[in-house]
């Protein structure tokens, strides 16, 4: 891993929406170069280099049939960052932690607890890409929520979150309704919910809930995936979390901090603007007041601390993400 002296050498496997959104930030992250582009075909990987910005110079690789390989170029990689299809998530994870290679892996990283189990026993580093995490307006409002009865909100009573766009447009479908590629509500944006309530209590769940609508199969599929889902848990210092996700309606996306004095209200939680920053609206016994909290793109924060080998939530955090993922699918007779 690099100490940040020397530049870490990345691979971005992945050729999708999400590496031709995310590359060109990772190549402008301090201590980060993108060396090398791995697609299911070299053709893929060379269009990709040839147009996607901060991938210039980078070396096309093709995904090996095995997970984990590429053809050629693996010894000047010191880090990949995998953006397939949530399915090949956790295999990949694995097999490139089992040849060293330290892994930033897009949520969700998993699924079921024993697929992060696997990942530990690989040892090296890995983590999952909850980048809005590393933004400094989720800092700001893990303080409000953990500020207490003299807070800006008061102690902290529950925790709202709402995540629900609608991808039932053709080019989504493919994929966020698929049960072959492991899409889905929770999968996709659920995931965000519970990851943020974690984050802001600095809890784990003692009591989890999810119920909800299944989507209509994705075309030429028979399985069905979560398409709306309301989720209820409760931590045990007694605060609550009331959230709903889903990939067929479209709503606002906010959070909401409730407190005993008051609340917070954000609706920029999941990928705050660079330029103009995320307003907090904050109000206490009636007085409502508002912060802009600013900062640079999440996934830079994310990418220089994963150079840093810095973590932001302790040791197992992954492993119960997956574990409280794998409650809520199991309640929604969602099986991968």
């Amino acid at each position: 891993m690099s100490n940040g002296e020397k530049p870490m050498h990345w691979v971005v496997i992945g050729t999708g929406a999400i590496a031709q959104k995310v590359t060109p930030v990772l190549a402008r992250s301090r201590g980060c170069t993108v060396a090398a582009v791995a697609s299911r075909t070299i053709e893929r990987a060379q269009e990709f280099i040839a147009t996607i910005e901060g991938a210039q110079g980078a070396e096309p690789l093709m995904l090996g049939e095995a997970p984990g390989m590429f053809d050629g170029g693996q010894e000047n990689i010191d880090a990949a960052y995998i953006t397939l299809p949530n399915r090949m998530h956790p295999e990949w994870t694995i097999a490139l932690l089992k040849r060293g290679v330290p892994v930033l892996c897009e949520k969700p990283l998993a699924w079921r607890e024993d697929q992060v189990q696997a990942m530990v026993a690989c040892g090296g580093c890995f983590a999952e890409g909850f980048m809005n995490l590393h933004h400094s307006v989720s800092a700001r409002l893990r303080e409000i929520a953990r500020g207490g009865e003299h807070g800006p909100i008061g102690a902290l009573v529950e925790v709202r979150a709402n995540r629900c766009t609608n991808m039932t447009v053709p080019d989504r479908i493919a994929t966020r309704r698929s049960h072959t590629w492991a899409g889905g509500a929770m999968m996709d944006l659920g995931c965000y919910c519970l990851s943020f309530a974690r984050f802001v209590t600095g809890e784990e769940f003692a009591d989890l809930r999810a119920h909800g609508e299944l989507a209509p199969p994705a075309p030429g599929e028979i399985k069905q995936v979560d398409g709306t889902v309301h989720i209820e848990g409760e931590f045990p210092c007694g605060v609550r979390l009331r959230a709903k996700c889903s990939i067929m309606e479209q709503e606002p996306t906010h959070v909401r901090l409730i407190g005993t004095r008051g609340e917070a209200y954000c609706e920029w939680p999941w990928n705050p603007p660079e330029d103009t920053g995320a307003p907090i609206e904050v109000t206490r016994d009636g007085k409502k007041t508002t912060e802009v909290v600013k900062g640079d793109s999440a996934f830079v924060s994310q990418f220089e601390r994963f150079v840093r080998q810095e973590r932001i939530w302790p040791e197992g955090w992954e492993e119960h993400q997956a574990r409280v993922m794998e409650t809520c699918l199991e309640q929604l007779g969602v099986q991968y």
